[in-house]
């Protein structure tokens, strides 16, 4: 290994090493709540360690954590909505499963899907995260400092941040579009929290395909981290490398159009 902070250095170990990691990614009971109508409109719950995704393209949350999810459909399966609320768990290091550990976080969530807006086959989001992420401090399984993170003033930290996205998915014609808008809120004195925007426009046919990408992240002013300390859109990692809930950090922009012609 070249990189640093990736395994233990205790050369006691030797140069030739194996893990191994049990872990629960998902185990849950679900009940049917109500049925709504003869349109197969419904309301469930599910109680357990679950996935769930919270957009369209898990821009800032998608992980197998243990929770509850009220979830349903209305309007003739037009509407689908989730509400839900998670209890974070600690990962293992090296496979980025869960553990039993818990992580000192939780994050609720509400969203709500609405199809053919505007157009058929075009469907629009509207959601909103809340992260009450306490403070805390961890040592991954290789011994390294994950939390707070080891960077300029390492000291445990609380984070209080609300997220709220409008995303979309679908198409216009031969126009494919997807896009998503989220502004955070909250405090963190140790943390620029931003707005973020993304879009990504595809043509068809696909052999002759244009497609155009847009990102971008904006970081607060008023924060008490220079410009150029730019760590990945992620909050505070757990013990893998990794986490879920993510914010932007600083200010930073992407452009791409593409071409592919066969």
């Amino acid at each position: 290994m070249q990189e640093t902070g990736v395994v233990n250095f205790d050369v006691r170990d030797g140069t030739t090493r194996v893990d191994s990691h049990p872990g629960l990614q998902e185990g849950f009971a679900e009940v049917k709540l109500k049925d709504l109508s003869n349109q197969y409109d419904f309301i469930s719950l599910r109680v357990g360690i679950q996935s769930f995704t919270s957009d369209f393209r898990g821009l800032i949350f998608s992980d197998q954590e243990p929770g509850a999810r009220l979830f349903g459909n209305f309007d003739s399966t037009r509407y689908q909505f989730n509400l839900a609320c998670f209890a974070m768990l600690e990962k293992d290091t090296n496979s980025g499963l869960n553990s039993m550990a818990y992580r000192h976080q939780q994050v609720m969530i509400a969203n709500i899907y609405r199809q053919d807006f505007i157009k058929p086959g075009y469907t629009i989001q509207a959601s909103f995260h809340y992260d009450k992420d306490d403070p805390s401090f961890q040592y991954n399984t290789d011994d390294f400092l994950v939390r707070p993170a080891p960077t300029g003033n390492v000291q445990p930290h609380a984070i209080r941040s609300y997220y709220y996205g409008l995303t979309g998915d679908g198409h216009f014609g031969k126009l494919n579009l997807t896009h998503a808008f989220y502004q955070v809120l909250g405090h963190d004195r140790f943390n620029e929290l931003a707005d973020t925007a993304w879009i990504s426009m595809r043509r068809w046919p696909p052999w002759n395909c244009h497609s155009i990408r847009i990102g971008c992240a904006t970081g607060s002013r008023s924060s008490t981290r220079p410009a150029n300390s730019i760590p990945p859109l992620e909050a505070r990692a757990a013990s893998a490398p990794s986490s879920t809930i993510r914010t932007s950090r600083a200010a930073s922009s992407a452009f791409g159009i593409a071409r592919a012609s066969r």
